[in-house]
């Protein structure tokens, strides 16, 4: 006898327990209330919706997307749908599509200010910030008190170096919610990459006096103020990790702070085994984001394909600006220190951290390409002069006096066979510190994004030594004039290295280049509270009080050191 079919009125009932379970962020029981809807024959829009979120919450990110989509198929004009498809493709780095998203929505309903504030973070953390702004003005324009919006401008304020415009938008934010506690942690964030500790550490204060529990505060504070073995606080988060209560990217920051608490206080079994957990829930939000037999094959078709002849006749014609400086390296290898020493020279900026170099290169050979030199030379010459003249303007853009002006993306390593193609007057900088102390601080530190390759001892062994395999190559064969800087040495003769870099970008000398910890920049990046303390070498040789629980990492370094 077969089942008697669901009345209509039964659907209903278990789509709204779905979208209710969804509510309290009871996403298995969301899930399963959804999938018995997906028996039907006509399954509404809206459970697909409320699937496809159920899951990518759950991480189940291919199977969520693919439900999100199906929402959108069947209903293109819910504006909401659209939002939230977006957001999930944004979460998971696919930022052409969700642009292309955010952009038919915008088309059906171009005031809609949470689409225009969502956009605008996205254009925001991909490294657009002139984009974000004219998204969020527009929404602001529609709504002058929208927090996200107000919040989110001073974001971007402060990407781009404002720090008195940032600090205006969180201060009228928090006049709108005095306990808005996201922005009161970005306004802290802000003083403390202004050199403003004692009054950042008052705003985290402040956020936990709220918020005992907040995580994010408790990290940033861990920062300018380490632990010692009776920290209070210690207590506080170790209850906190034993509740369970936290989902996954707070537990993550709650373990890296527990980390680096344990490890300031010379706990170093408990400062270990909260690293070690710390990077397995990160891996776990973020997923399988990096491949390492990928990495690999990228690593042997750039050695294979950019070799000294490649080079003695590149594509098209580089201009002649001298303007750009890259600093590379592995992340936790001194770069930023270095950045810090040149931006302190009266003729010279730090530009950060961008991501457009990368860009450039996946516009023109792809993210993976078998052949990345033969398609560089297949390259129209016309887009090879426009990325390079692009890439000017976005430097000039807050610097238009300086001489020279720095890239500090340490990954950039990977795309220096760009830059004498691009610039025939450009400078490299290559930081290196030994591999053993570079690979535990990057195990060691919480980044914004990315970095899968740390998450596991022995994998991050094999990635250092394929980057090492690839920086070999390039000495040999990039024609452009490159300097090494050893972190340990800079940290030992702060002098004679800072006059070194100053040197070898054609510069003359100024005292003022030792002076970075109080220079005018900020420093957003995982070093902000390093950089502010000056020159210290207390971090040299670090690995060596972990070294019986690093033998996995020093197996797979198989004696480098860096």
């Amino acid at each position: 006898m077969s089942r008697p079919r669901k009345q209509p009125h039964d659907r209903q009932r278990i789509l709204e327990a779905a979208v209710a379970a969804l509510e309290r962020q009871d996403f298995p029981t969301a899930e399963r209330n959804c999938r018995i809807l997906l028996q039907g024959r006509r399954t509404p829009a809206a459970v697909h919706h409320v699937l496809g979120v159920a899951l990518v919450r759950q991480g189940a990110n291919d199977e969520g997307l693919e439900q999100l989509r199906a929402a959108v198929q069947k209903d293109p004009r819910n504006v909401g749908f659209l939002d939230v498809l977006a957001q999930a493709l944004t979460e998971c780095e696919q930022i052409h599509e969700a642009l292309r998203i955010y952009g038919s929505a915008l088309e059906i309903d171009p005031r809609n200010v949470p689409v225009l504030v969502h956009t605008g973070q996205l254009l925001r953390r991909f490294g657009r910030p002139q984009a974000a702004m004219r998204k969020l003005k527009a929404a602001l324009d529609v709504d002058p008190r929208n927090l996200e919006a107000l919040i989110t401008a001073g974001d971007v304020f402060f990407e781009i170096g404002d720090s008195r415009q940032a600090l205006r938008c969180f201060d009228l934010a928090l006049k709108l919610e005095p306990t808005h506690l996201v922005c009161q942690c970005n306004r802290a964030f802000l003083l403390e990459c202004n050199g403003q500790r004692e009054e950042a550490a008052a705003g985290y204060r402040r956020v936990l006096e709220t918020d005992p529990q907040n995580v994010y505060a408790h990290m940033r504070l861990a920062g300018i103020e380490p632990a010692t073995s009776d920290d209070p606080r210690l207590d506080v988060l170790e209850d906190l990790a034993r509740t369970g209560s936290l989902h996954t990217v707070q537990a993550s920051q709650l373990h890296f702070t527990l980390g680096s608490l344990h490890d300031a206080a010379g706990d170093v079994e408990a400062a270990f085994g909260h690293y070690v957990t710390a990077n397995r829930k990160r891996a776990e939000v973020r997923g399988n984001d990096f491949d390492l037999d990928r990495f690999e094959r990228e690593v042997d078709a750039f050695c294979a394909g950019f070799t000294a002849a490649f080079f003695d006749d590149p594509p098209g014609t580089p201009t002649d600006s001298d303007v750009p400086v890259f600093v590379v390296g592995m992340p936790r290898s001194g770069t930023t220190l270095v950045e810090s020493i040149i931006d302190a020279h009266g003729q010279a900026a730090g530009a950060g951290e961008l991501p457009h170099l990368r860009a450039i290169r996946d516009q023109l050979i792809g993210d993976l390409a078998d052949d990345p030199a033969g398609r560089l030379t297949a390259t129209d010459p016309t887009l090879l002069a426009e990325a390079a003249r692009q890439y000017l303007a976005l430097l000039r853009m807050n610097h238009p006096d300086a001489r020279r002006i720095v890239d500090k993306m340490p990954h950039n390593f990977m795309n220096l066979f760009l830059v004498p193609v691009l610039f025939r007057g450009a400078r490299i900088v290559h930081c290196r510190r030994d591999a053993r102390d570079t690979c535990l601080s990057c195990f060691f530190t919480d980044f914004a994004q990315g970095h899968g390759y740390r998450n596991d001892l022995t994998t991050l062994g094999r990635y250092y030594r394929l980057y090492e395999r690839l920086m070999d190559h390039w000495r040999r064969t990039v024609p452009t004039p490159m300097l090494e800087v050893q972190y340990e040495e800079l940290v030992t003769d702060p002098e004679a290295g800072a006059r070194r870099l100053v040197e070898f970008l054609g510069l003359e000398w100024q005292p003022t280049c030792l002076d970075f910890p109080m220079a005018r920049r900020m420093v957003r990046t995982a070093s902000t509270s390093q950089v502010r303390r000056g020159v210290y070498r207390s971090s040299s040789g670090r690995w060596k009080r972990y070294e019986a629980q690093l033998a996995p990492l020093i197996a797979a370094l198989d004696g480098v050191a860096g």
